[in-house]
């Protein structure tokens, strides 16, 4: 009996295995092992570009090896690590010969860039675009990216750190991305906030999953997008708009829900605000109670809300918490009260990283440290 090893192995489970493996491994390591290895590297065409953490010279080899029509994915980065590294890939290839790319990610890109890729995504069959703009970028929905995206296949959409300038633009996305299912809006920041929603056409979506993370922005505004999101199954807010005091009334909530959301399954949120000053205690009994009922208990919605009496600061979020990184405050003045009747063992599943304020016996030994930073590995 011959002793098993990788050259044994089908060609299509190597496949599966260059599945998980990342971009620099497959070309500059895997690939020169042997004859065999070469030969699959060559003929295998579902890769997945990620190009956010290499150097330039490893950049430029594996750039070397690449067969474009072999590409369904492909993430570059604009950050402070790879400068410039979305044109330059503009230089090293023909962006149109990516047909059978299916997943388009571009951080922190520019907007010439971006007309240049938003040209070949109505020409491929593009189902997923993730966008991060740069700061002061502008957004997406200017007048020329309007017309490339008119009847645009995309799918999932994924809009990071956009400014908006006006309420019009975020409801632009709907009217120009009729096939939508899944769409991220992260850091919205709405400098004409008080636009007359009355004025736009009104648009319904298909979303089936919607999440929207707000730092500045009005409270109609985010009421009539999920007025006009009937089919959603999911969503997620994170943040608390300016007036928008119904978004801690459990009641509000369930009437809106049954109103307009009646196929949302998962709701998750995490909404933060300060309270006056003046007030010494504050009474989150009130805002838990609204969370009491049937509607929620019995589609197993948990909420907890919590109130720090030092900083009046007062949080209310679902279980398990649905941010990624979080400010956890260890300290005697924090108030809890929540709906949930099971233990909350789960609440912290989906954190990847904490900030923990600094312990005091270490805070004596090193007065400037004022917080830890722990990465949870999942």
């Amino acid at each position: 009996m011959s002793t098993p090893s990788l050259y044994t192995l089908p060609i299509e489970l190597l496949h599966r295995i260059l599945d998980h493996v990342d971009t620099v491994t497959v070309f500059l390591s895997f690939r020169n092992v042997c004859k065999y290895f070469y030969t699959i590297i060559n003929s295998y065409n579902q890769y997945k570009l990620d190009f956010r953490s290499i150097t330039k010279p490893a950049f430029h080899r594996v750039c070397h090896f690449i067969q474009p029509e072999n590409v369904v994915s492909l993430i570059l980065s604009d950050d402070h690590r790879t400068s410039g590294q979305i044109n330059l890939f503009l230089s090293l290839f023909d962006i149109n010969k990516f047909t059978r790319l299916r997943s388009l990610t571009l951080i922190q890109t520019n907007d010439s860039d971006l007309i240049v890729y938003l040209k070949h995504i109505i020409t491929c069959s593009l189902v997923s675009l993730s966008i991060t703009k740069r700061r002061n970028g502008g957004t997406i929905t200017t007048p020329e990216t309007k017309q490339l995206l008119m009847h645009c296949p995309i799918r999932h959409l994924s809009l990071t750190q956009s400014q908006w300038s006006s309420v019009k633009e975020i409801f632009d996305i709907f009217l120009y991305f009729p096939y939508l299912k899944t769409l991220l809006l992260d850091v919205i920041i709405m400098q004409n906030a008080e636009d007359n929603l009355v004025d736009f056409v009104p648009v319904q979506s298909q979303l089936k999953s919607l999440a929207i993370s707000f730092y500045s922005s009005n409270s109609n505004m985010i009421i009539s997008m999920l007025s006009y999101t009937p089919s959603l199954i999911h969503l997620k807010l994170i943040g608390c708009p300016k007036g928008f005091a119904s978004a801690w009334d459990g009641y509000w909530w369930t009437e809106f829900i049954q109103k307009n959301l009646s196929q949302l399954r998962f709701f998750e949120f995490f909404f933060d605000k300060r309270i006056d000053a003046k007030e010494s205690t504050y009474d989150i009994e009130s805002i838990i109670i609204s969370f009491r009922t049937s509607f929620w208990l019995e589609k197993r919605w948990y909420v907890t809300c919590d109130y720090y009496r030092d900083t009046h600061e007062l949080n209310l979020y679902s279980i398990p918490i649905c941010k990624s990184t979080i400010l956890y405050k260890s300290t005697p003045k924090k108030i809890s009260c929540s709906n949930a009747i099971n233990d909350t063992r789960y609440i912290m599943d989906n954190i990847c990283s904490l900030i923990l304020n600094s312990i005091p016996s270490a805070a004596d030994t090193c007065d400037r440290v004022s917080y830890f930073l722990i990465i949870c590995y999942k």
